[in-house]
């Protein structure tokens, strides 16, 4: 018999159309403050992680480097959930060996928090015995903003690059539309 094909999840609707995308109050990108609104013209896909993250955290952000490498007018904003680690000049450097496009955010515990509650994203600490002392639970959804600041989609974790770029494609950005 053949083996089977893996299906992977789709995205999900957001199901208040028109909604605009929570804020980011209060976080920093490169130490200086960061405006989710700064990105209108451009489709942004949210992400929440860490950049300690073994395993979702890396494999996600494959997926989402293949977006921005094919879709230079896209962004990814990834905010961590662990701001213990992931400061300011952390996050700065860790970036610069990420593609344009792609920006890593975070701040105050209390500003990841009320960010993260925003979106409905949800994370923990779990304390252990390893060498980094704990990791991070987390949620792994991504959330597609349009260029507009509309929150579309949530995306769970597995999505492809190829279902995330067939995705965006669908959004147009006020440029596409003028010359359509």
């Amino acid at each position: 018999s053949a083996p089977s094909e893996t299906v992977r999840p789709g995205p999900t609707p957001i199901i208040a159309e028109g909604l605009v995308a929570p804020p980011l109050d209060d976080l920093v990108t490169g130490g200086t403050s960061f405006d989710l609104a700064s990105l209108r013209g451009h489709p942004t896909i949210l992400f929440f992680g860490y950049t300690h993250c073994p395993d979702v955290c890396p494999a996600t952000i494959g997926e989402l480097m293949q977006v921005v490498d094919r879709r230079p007018d896209a962004r990814v904003v990834f905010v961590t959930v662990d701001p213990e680690r992931d400061t300011p000049e952390f996050m700065a450097t860790w970036t610069k060996y990420m593609p344009k496009g792609f920006i890593g955010v975070t701040g105050s515990p209390t500003a990841i928090k009320a960010a993260a509650d925003g979106y409905g994203a949800r994370y923990a600490r779990v304390d252990s015995a390893s060498a980094a002392g704990y990791s991070m639970s987390h949620t792994a959804f991504q959330y597609l903003i349009d260029a507009e600041g509309r929150l579309l989609l949530k995306y769970p974790f597995g999505t492809s690059w190829e279902t995330l770029l067939d995705t965006l494609d669908t959004v147009a950005t006020p440029d596409q539309e003028a010359s359509s």
